[in-house]
């Protein structure tokens, strides 16, 4: 891909498909761009993977942030919105979609419009094909006050946001430039090549709708529940490891895997999670600094003993179930 060109237009997009160096593109088009530059992606999980890789691109710090789409607009509205009837943080139903709603409103004021400019020079949005409608509002308002480039891809699109309407990749984005697909599986260049060029043609299957036999493909591999732990050990020395548990609401399952595995991974929520409200709430009403030293250690004690009771009340739930 030219990136210099790519970042030239005022809005542009490229079908990046995972494992085809799109984190690689992002980092090259900001060695392409002046001034700080704004990257939104969708979970915090996506924003420490953006983060680490940049960073081991070589691109300064101070050329780019990012952030979650929620949490950006969250900023503005915190900041400029006047009325008093914001939800409750940890009623995600009514408090993402509020958020969403109301700044991109206070991103067509103009002097809204202005601090925004100051601050950035330009925008980047990562996994577009989970933008929802609302989200896809939100991107084309900030599309009116800076250079936007979007990647995503339409094969990708994994969540449903309590039903809402995702963003089509035809339709909604026909003001955006499009340049040419990244095309090479790079991932699994140097580790296994065959697998990227059987997944690359399993990808062109279902461009095309057409059914598809994975026993034709002799990479496609199947792990049985035996050899699941050694395979876990094993990747450990590895440089980078994510592990992606299927459940987005149960931190416990996470816990138990971190601690399975001796604390060689850390825990790092994709959403949300309504912990993180309470232990904010319960943070601020340290009104003082006084005896702060004596007030955290309460506080985390407290924290602890309230995590055995959770562990006791599983531990109890599943000797029930056993017997």
């Amino acid at each position: 891909m030219d990136y210099a060109q790519f970042v030239s237009k005022p809005k542009s997009m490229v079908v990046a498909p995972a494992g085809y160096g799109k984190t690689h593109a992002i980092a090259e088009c900001l060695k392409h761009t002046k001034g700080k530059q704004l990257i939104l992606t969708h979970t915090h999980a996506g924003v420490a993977s953006l983060k680490e890789k940049i960073q081991k691109q070589g691109v300064a710090y101070n050329q780019y942030r990012v952030e979650t789409i929620v949490s950006f607009a969250q900023k503005y509205v915190i900041a400029f919105y006047c009325g008093n009837d914001i939800p409750e943080q940890d009623d995600g139903k009514a408090y993402f979609p509020f958020v969403i709603e109301k700044a991109t409103k206070l991103f067509e004021i103009t002097p809204i419009k202005d601090v925004v400019q100051a601050t950035y020079s330009g925008l980047f949005v990562d996994e577009y094909q989970d933008c929802t409608i609302a989200q896809h509002n939100l991107i084309k308002a900030l599309a009116c006050i800076l250079p936007t480039r979007v990647l995503g891809d339409h094969l990708q699109g994994i969540f449903g946001f309590k039903g809402q309407q995702l963003v089509d990749f035809e339709k909604d984005l026909m003001g955006f430039e499009r340049f040419p697909d990244l095309c090479e599986p790079w991932r699994w260049q140097k580790t296994n090549p065959n697998l990227g060029e059987d997944l690359k043609k399993i990808r062109e299957k279902l461009e095309k709708r057409e059914n598809i036999d994975l026993n034709l493909y002799e990479t496609t591999i199947e792990i049985s529940l035996e050899d699941y732990n050694k395979k876990i050990w094993d990747l450990i020395n590895e440089d980078s490891v994510l592990v992606i548990n299927p459940s987005s609401i149960k931190m416990g399952e996470r816990e138990d895997f971190i601690i399975k595995f001796n604390y060689s991974f850390r825990l790092l929520e994709a959403i949300d999670h309504k912990t993180f409200y309470h232990l904010a709430r319960e943070l601020d009403k340290f009104k003082s600094i006084e005896n702060l030293p004596e007030k955290l250690l309460v506080f985390l004690k407290g924290e602890q003993v309230q995590k055995k009771k959770r562990k006791t009340r599983k531990n109890t739930l599943l000797t029930g179930l056993n017997k």
